[in-house]
């Protein structure tokens, strides 16, 4: 069993918008018994908007909350994993990411592993709402 805490607090200076300041703590469980694991994890904080910080449209007000929990189950040289996730930002628009991932992962030896993933990710902006289904493919190399 695995158990960890974080934080985090910092102030953005901007010369053409007011300046920012973020703080926010995240934590986290993890257990595994025989084959099975299960995480849950999660965050909250303030000027942290996950969804729009990237187009500079965070202010001090708004509060961010999310988790992440996965569960897997590995049988000989397969792993089947599923994971449920969903952030909420308080902000004017109320706006929400939510994530629904299940993935096989296949070992070929200690180096190689082959994976199949489908996603579905649903972002809602006020009354807007984007959702993707995704399938991926890929080979994950450890050296």
């Amino acid at each position: 069993m695995g158990a960890w805490v974080g934080g985090m607090t910092q102030t953005s200076k901007s010369d053409n918008e007011e300046d920012v300041d973020s703080s926010g703590i995240s934590y986290g469980l993890n257990a595994k018994i025989a084959g099975f694991s299960l995480t849950g994890s999660g965050f909250t904080g303030s000027g942290l908007n996950t969804l729009l910080g990237a187009f500079g449209a965070v202010t001090d007000g708004e509060d961010a909350t999310g988790y992440l929990v996965q569960g897997s189950y590995t049988i000989d040289k397969f792993r089947f994993v599923g994971s449920y996730g969903d952030t909420q930002v308080d902000n004017v628009t109320d706006d929400e990411n939510q994530l629904v991932a299940g993935a096989i992962f296949y070992t070929i030896n200690d180096y190689l592993k082959l994976v199949a993933e489908y996603n579905v990710n649903t972002i809602t902006i006020g009354a807007a709402e984007e959702k993707t289904d995704t399938i991926a493919f890929g080979l994950i190399a450890s050296f």
